[in-house]
């Protein structure tokens, strides 16, 4: 499917339960439990299917979840990833849970990619059956030396074995972005292996915050999913020019998206 450069919501997929549920809350987190992360853990455990196309497909299923509740997708700059031969490091926003259950269907087809992020996430009963599949680095957030370790200690391995690493370098998510709360962690992964950078922003805020459990937050139909990569960056020297063209392309395209849902 994302073999051309961009991909927008022509028409939105509702369900007879969509409707009936009036693309509640309730609708969108069942579907979102059910349709991807125990559809993919189910199949994963039977272990009759390709474990990465598993993941690209359940990742699908969430893309055609949010059509289906009345949210408008709008992903570009799918070309930048194929412009570049062998891993790259995708260094980001972190907006939501909508960018780390979609980034797999759009990435895959091109890459063979693995994650960075919390060592929590790896434990969930489930909702980790993907991030395992993957391999994905899990770190505690709690000693940065230690995490810094072992994302360049895996990350290697990763890479050498031409798998791409998706890092947001945030310490949490958020829906404002804070340059200075933006780490290097890529940038230094990046340069450490000699590969390019691919910057990635998003807008996500389609899904809220819950007050009771962060994961489980309201829909806001009236906010697009934006989702853009840029030019590879090749890092050179101390880092810091690759660090700050990272910054500045998520905040100028934060920007544009917000002043269009303004409209």
């Amino acid at each position: 499917m994302f073999f051309r450069d961009t991909y927008k919501t022509e028409f939105h997929r509702k369900t007879i339960m969509s409707r009936l549920f009036g693309w509640s809350r309730l609708y969108f987190h069942w579907n979102l439990f059910y349709e991807t992360f125990y559809w993919l853990h189910k199949r994963w455990k039977a272990g009759h299917e390709d474990e990465l196309e598993l993941v690209y497909r359940g990742t699908w299923n969430f893309l055609e979840l949010i059509e289906a509740c009345g949210g408008n997708i709008d992903i570009s700059g799918m070309s930048k990833i194929r412009e570049v031969d062998g891993p790259v490091i995708f260094v980001g926003n972190h907006m939501s849970t909508v960018e780390t259950t979609l980034l797999p269907c759009l990435i895959m087809p091109h890459k063979n990619i693995t994650f960075v992020l919390k060592q929590q996430l790896l434990e969930v009963p489930i909702y980790s059956g993907s991030l395992k599949i993957m391999k994905s680095i899990g770190v505690s957030r709690t000693d940065p030396i230690a995490d810094f370790k072992k994302i360049l200690s895996e990350g290697k391995e990763h890479i050498k074995n031409g798998t791409s690493i998706i890092v947001f370098p945030q310490t949490t998510r958020t829906t404002e972005f804070n340059p200075e709360k933006f780490g290097t962690v890529g940038v230094k992964l990046a340069k450490r292996e000699g590969i390019p950078i691919i910057p990635f922003a998003v807008k996500t805020d389609f899904l809220k915050n819950g007050k009771l459990i962060k994961d489980i937050g309201p829909i806001d139909r009236s906010k697009t999913v934006y989702i853009k990569f840029g030019d590879a960056i090749n890092v050179e020297g101390n880092g810091k020019e690759a660090h700050q063209k990272c910054i500045d392309f998520i905040q100028e395209n934060l920007e544009k998206w917000r002043a269009e849902d303004d409209k």
